[in-house]
């Protein structure tokens, strides 16, 4: 359930995992297939069940691979999980990115961040949070380093997208901001959103909230 909705949006993502990268030996494509189908395994799995439920004995079952098995590819649930998001991740804002500039205003790519970002993960974006914390951030985690290094690039890769449309929207309307801080304090803001909302102490549903960013935003 936790990745369920938040997939929905996007087209081929239920085996997503199948194109192996070129120049590998016939024993590294089999190793990287292998992989590959433990990760669509897993990707079936969290849709249908929380992360806590999302276990690897779940997985290896999935996967039709004994647990002991399922632990000499990925040593752990949160290196499983990590590898699974950062390539999720990646799909997802190549995918976002084409539908974003497939609008030929700055206007209207402004709009579709705003609301895909409010409805990305509506339902459960708490539990998401949560999940990318435990995996990526936390002191318990075994994911490495590299790892870690590519979600970060892939966060900044989202940045870095709406600040071209902010230079744009500053160089075009004259507006009164810097497009790299307004980026950030934009993004920082729709995660805090999303954080309230599973608190229930926001008056209205969160994709309501587009045209409150916008007017700050726009404000000359």
């Amino acid at each position: 359930m936790v990745l369920g909705r938040m997939l929905e949006s996007f087209n081929n993502i239920s085996m997503i995992f199948n194109d192996l990268p070129e120049g590998l030996s016939r024993k590294e494509r089999e190793k990287e297939f292998h992989k590959q189908s433990i990760l669509n395994a897993a990707l079936e799995v969290l849709k249908n069940n929380s992360y806590a439920e999302a276990t690897m004995n779940k997985i290896a079952e999935k996967s039709e691979l004994s647990k002991a098995a399922l632990y000499l590819v990925f040593p752990s649930k949160r290196y499983l999980l990590g590898d699974l998001l950062v390539r999720v991740f990646d799909i997802n804002i190549r995918q976002f990115e084409e539908m974003l500039f497939s609008e030929t205003t700055w206007d209207k790519q402004l709009d579709m961040f705003i609301r895909t970002h409010l409805s990305y993960g509506i339902e459960n974006h708490g539990e998401f949070l949560n999940m990318m914390w435990d995996i990526f951030h936390s002191e318990q985690s075994d994911v490495p380093k590299e790892m870690v290094k590519q979600y970060k690039e892939i966060r900044v890769k989202l940045l870095h997208i709406l600040e071209g449309i902010l230079t744009r929207a500053h160089k075009e309307e004259n507006l009164s901001f810097d497009p790299a801080f307004m980026a950030v304090f934009i993004l920082a803001s729709l995660d805090a959103l999303h954080q309230y909302a599973e608190m229930s102490v926001l008056k209205k549903p969160l994709i309501e909230y587009t045209d409150d960013i916008r007017a700050l935003i726009l404000k000359k």
